[in-house]
């Protein structure tokens, strides 16, 4: 069932595009932010107040709903799932792999080695397997939660088990998202799936303006994702030049 709202419909699941559309838009603000920050157009300070907060709304909820996502799409449809999961891992994890050459050129050793869309790609390929069983991935993301401290306090014997979260006083990167804790959302984000997904049979959400641009932004995050940061480099690059 679809509400009509000023000439707009908004279905019951779309409600997730909204929420992936709202972080999508604090991602592109943040993201403006940091690069006009790093070309040394303003001084801010990033990583405390108002700047960490919509820092972790965004990240936090991109890995929530890459866990809800798994869940709602097996419970609409089982058959194909696993084969429908094997190729979105493989589209990340190209993404991520796009990602990290880039940044090797534009920031050095401060390349993305393992930043979300790595963590994404491993979380689809560790996860799509543990849908059908949403407590047992509950239980392992808070294990991710309750163990992240020890891995972190950690140097590790060897330089790639960063990627777990060790900690590495050298290691310096622009887009880090070590498993310990940060596939914890993910892992639990499957469990809410599970909880949301009959919930969701009959929600209504109010709607307003914003709706479809939202929705239209949520159904294309991966997208936006790769585009906007180059828009917003290259913007910045040309304004450095300029002035």
């Amino acid at each position: 069932m679809k509400l009509n709202f000023f000439f707009m419909t908004l279905s019951r699941f779309e409600v997730i595009d909204v929420w992936r559309g709202l972080a999508v838009v604090g991602m592109i603000v943040f993201h403006f932010f940091w690069i006009f920050d790093f070309f040394g157009f303003f001084e801010l300070v990033l990583d405390e107040g108002l700047f960490l907060f919509l820092a972790r709304f965004v990240q936090i909820s991109f890995l929530f709903l890459v866990g809800m996502s798994l869940s709602f799409s097996f419970s609409r449809s089982s058959s194909g799932f696993y084969q429908r999961q094997v190729l979105r891992f493989g589209v990340v994890l190209a993404c991520a792999a796009l990602v990290s050459l880039v940044s090797w050129f534009v920031f050095g050793e401060a390349m993305v080695v393992f930043g979300i869309l790595h963590l994404i790609a491993m979380g689809i390929l560790f996860l799509f397997r543990l849908v059908p069983y949403p407590r047992m991935s509950l239980v392992l993301g808070l294990l991710f939660f309750v163990l992240a401290p020890v891995f972190h306090a950690q140097e590790p014997p060897l330089g790639w088990l960063i990627v777990f979260g060790f900690s590495d006083p050298s290691f310096v990167s622009v887009d880090y998202f070590p498993l310990f804790p940060w596939f914890g959302f993910m892992a639990v984000g499957v469990w809410l799936g599970s909880v949301f997904f009959p919930l969701l049979q009959s929600f209504q959400l109010p709607q307003c303006r914003f709706s479809s641009p939202l929705v239209w932004m949520g159904n294309r995050s991966l997208m936006i994702y790769l585009i906007h940061l180059p828009v917003l480099y290259g913007f910045a690059l040309l304004i450095s030049l300029w002035r």
